[in-house]
């Protein structure tokens, strides 16, 4: 078998592989794998090739290729255990099917040919032929790490794949075969571990790498949710559910599922269930809960710890499933719909109702007063509505720059006909709240940042410089405030400093011991 695969591969002339050592000869099964294959579970099925990797010791690893009676190729692995060879694992989705010549071996390393690239070994090849047996029209490889995972690292063919090379978080797409010359590299991250691995479920070609690759995202800073990024057993399927309820809404028309051939982040356990985040394609993406069972064995899942706060809805507004990237409405709540805010997550508010969990602005939250969230200070005004977001209108600082006081007004957003924007509580009344000595910040990095991500800042002098004025000085060195110019001149002249929506806690004392910026709609 070993030598009909070489002879396939140079006399095709389709790839060259140069090994960095001579491959063995043909070496028999060894006796326990045999026996493994003369159960009754193996009537009518028929070995197709082997490849062995001598390794060291226990490293070493047989693998052994099978069509079944039913006509399914499979490939079975054995390692050493005990002095004896025992069934690791199998799979069939990662050898290609049909009636075709399939064929395995293992090599050193290799030149290739397809797209002038090498690859250090050990690496397992797997191949298949047109009908005819004569040329290779599929060629897969799996380069060995040093822990024994057998990773995909390259694919070409001449019908369905492109050529590509698969590194763990993006796959680089070529022109024609041979020519070396890269079409595209595509960030993302796929199943690519051969027990796990599909074929059918890798990007065949840039274009649909395009459309599709993603990477587990960065959560916004400070954020209440906090995820590891787990390894499930590939090729499964499991249904998603906004809330840990199978009664609970579903996304995707009541159809959402998540394929563990992509990643999958998950933040933690409540009642037998886990909540995770995973992608639909690079532009959407969803929260959602799945079956607890679905963990691998080992892995380690905290339990959810929420605050749970019943709040109100200060407006209309849409919940939705995917806050950091389609914000696709998962359904829309009324003006004072009573919900229960769980976390947040940088300007979103992670909240519960009657047969639902998702995701809705901050800012269209407003606190009954009975209520309080030890997070942020919420103003109840003279009309009786809660303001939970604080505009600031002017740094208050001394010669050398250091900020001792904030001044500005309490506000809480509304949506109408006009659509989104703010209203100020007591008529745009000013407050004034002198900083604590502990006092640290979370504020938006630069007013350009299409992120809209926030940063620690202890500084808010320096701070405003580098965020709103691009590092530059201030004329004479003194922020001109907005609010210190005549009404009649604001329209007109220039101001250094103009609000920046914020959520304040201030301590005992009424000082404010934290800010953070708040993405506000029209902000």
């Amino acid at each position: 078998m070993k030598k009909r695969f070489l002879t396939g591969l140079l006399a095709g002339l389709l790839l060259l592989i140069a090994c960095a050592a001579a491959l063995a000869e043909d070496e028999a099964l060894p006796a326990e794998i045999q026996t493994y294959f003369a159960g009754d579970a193996f009537q009518g099925a028929e070995i197709k090739g082997t490849a062995h990797y001598a390794g060291s010791g226990s490293d070493g690893q047989w693998f052994v290729l099978v069509r079944t009676a039913k006509g399914t190729n499979t490939l079975y692995a054995f390692r050493l255990s005990g002095g004896a060879w025992k069934h690791s694992f199998h799979t069939s989705s990662a050898v290609p099917q049909g009636k075709n010549t399939v064929e395995i071996d293992t090599v050193n390393s290799m030149d290739t040919w397809s797209n002038d690239k090498h690859y250090g070994g050990p690496l397992l090849i797997i191949v298949q032929y047109d009908e005819f047996g004569e040329n290779i029209v599929l060629f897969t490889a799996y380069q060995r790490n040093g822990s024994g995972q057998w990773n995909l690292v390259h694919i070409w063919s001449h019908t369905g794949f492109e050529n590509m090379d698969i590194g763990k978080d993006r796959i680089t797409y070529y022109k024609e075969l041979g020519s070396g010359q890269v079409a595209g590299t595509v960030k993302g991250t796929i199943q690519r571990d051969l027990r796990y691995v599909s074929l059918s479920a890798v990007p065949k070609t840039l274009k649909k790498a395009r459309a599709s690759l993603t990477s587990a995202p960065d959560l916004p800073a400070g954020s209440e949710l906090q995820a590891q990024e787990i390894q499930f057993t590939g090729g499964k399927k499991y249904a998603v559910h906004s809330a840990p309820d199978k009664q609970s809404i579903r996304g995707g028309n009541g159809k959402a599922t998540v394929s563990t051939n992509g990643w999958i982040q998950v933040f933690g356990r409540e009642n037998g269930w886990i909540l995770i985040q995973y992608s639909i394609d690079s532009s959407h993406y969803r929260f959602g809960y799945i079956d607890a069972a679905s963990l691998p064995k080992k892995a380690d899942v905290p339990e959810l710890n929420f605050t749970r706060t019943p709040v109100l809805t200060a407006y209309s507004v849409s919940v939705t499933d995917d806050p950091l990237y389609s914000q696709s409405p998962l359904m829309v709540l009324p003006e004072g719909a009573e919900v229960t805010w769980l976390a947040t997550m940088g300007s979103w508010a992670y909240i519960e109702g009657g047969g639902y969990r998702g995701f809705m602005p901050v800012s269209a939250i407003a606190m009954p007063a009975s209520v309080s969230r030890e997070t942020f200070s919420v103003y109840t005004a003279s009309d009786g509505l809660q303001y939970p977001l604080f505009e600031v209108r002017k740094l208050l600082f001394d010669a050398s720059g250091k900020v001792y006081a904030v001044s500005g007004a309490y506000e809480r957003t509304v949506e109408d006909e006009e659509g989104a924007h703010g209203v100020m509580a007591d008529g745009g009344a000013s407050f004034t709240y002198p900083l604590a000595p502990d006092f640290r910040a979370e504020m938006l990095g630069s007013m350009t940042d299409p992120d809209m991500a926030n940063l620690p800042v202890t500084d808010l002098y320096a701070w405003y410089v580098s965020a709103y004025m691009d590092g530059q000085a201030p004329a004479g060195g003194h922020l001109t405030f907005l609010y210190d110019l005549p009404e009649a001149e604001r329209e007109f002249a220039e101001a250094d400093f103009w609000f920046v929506t914020t959520r304040i806690r201030l301590n005992s004392q009424g000082e404010i011991e934290y800010m953070e910026s708040v993405y506000v709609p029209w902000g």
